[in-house]
């Protein structure tokens, strides 16, 4: 049972055509005894769970088509994701699966992040939970999560790289909502603010890489078209791959405690076990 939680807020705008064609990918790749729902950053319900493949793509091409022509997503895919393991899922569902793809840029209004300006705080308001409580409700679910960013890498490089990548990312921005809006944003911009918008992009991409690692999954990047073919079939040959292990501890106390166990391949010290 599988669920997509698909941005396509403002931070997307030069990404959401290529977001939704990777998802139509993903659709495209479901077996037939699959089934698969769609949550929008809006935290609504797109589509129940379905295997209705014709069903899945016509509303990712609508929703593809909103950004333009109406309006964009409010950025609560944090909010969709509390949603989504709060309600979707029930002991039916023997293998819940959530592919989360999105910027994560809603991590700037959960209760106790990095203080926003005035005019964003009344705009988009303070969410009443924080990424602490995110955690602890992803590490009480049984859904593996997939994190699946549309854009750059910035994880895992130098800071001369990030400012890179994160100008480049900028420079995309602004040119396609110049483009729809004539909105005059400038394409570059000067090393402080630069260093600002690669440092707050590197702090939702690292949220995102936790979450998704704590649930048994992984994340991944789509930074062009061609990679979402390879982002996908990569999920559906992991998922399809799993083993359930069980242990029996040694405490007899009975108190809660939790364990961390720690499994690896005898003889393979190279293999990466996720669970």
């Amino acid at each position: 049972s599988i669920v997509l939680i698909i941005d396509y807020s403002g931070s997307q705008v030069a990404f959401i055509k290529k977001s939704i064609e990777a998802a139509k990918i993903l659709v495209d790749k479901l077996a037939p005894r699959d089934r698969m729902a769609i949550v929008t950053d809006d935290v609504k319900l797109l589509v129940n769970f379905t295997n209705d493949k014709a069903l899945l793509k016509k509303e990712l091409d609508n929703l593809g088509g909103k950004p333009f022509k109406q309006k964009f997503g409010r950025s609560a895919q944090y909010t969709a994701l509390v949603a989504t393991l709060n309600e979707m899922f029930d002991e039916e569902d023997i293998r819940p699966i959530v592919i989360f793809q999105t910027d994560g840029d809603e991590l700037l209004w959960l209760k106790g992040s990095v203080k926003m300006p005035l005019y964003y705080q009344r705009a988009y308001g303070i969410r009443n939970y924080s990424f602490e409580d995110v955690y602890d409700l992803v590490s009480k679910s049984r859904a593996t999560i997939y994190s699946i960013i549309p854009g750059f890498r910035l994880i895992g490089l130098s800071q001369e790289e990030q400012l890179e990548r994160t100008q480049s990312m900028y420079y995309e921005w602004a040119k396609i909502n110049n483009e729809i809006w004539g909105t005059g944003y400038k394409r570059t911009l000067d090393k402080d603010e630069l260093i600002r918008k690669a440092n707050r992009s590197l702090q939702w991409q690292l949220a995102l890489f936790e979450i998704a690692k704590l649930s048994g999954g992984y994340t991944d990047y789509i930074e062009t078209p061609e990679d979402a073919e390879n982002v996908y079939a990569n999920i559906f040959t992991v998922i399809n791959n799993r083993y359930v292990i069980g242990y029996y501890p040694t405490n007899e106390e009975g108190n809660g405690k939790r364990h961390n166990v720690k499994i690896e391949v005898k003889g393979h010290p190279e293999y990466t076990v996720m669970g």
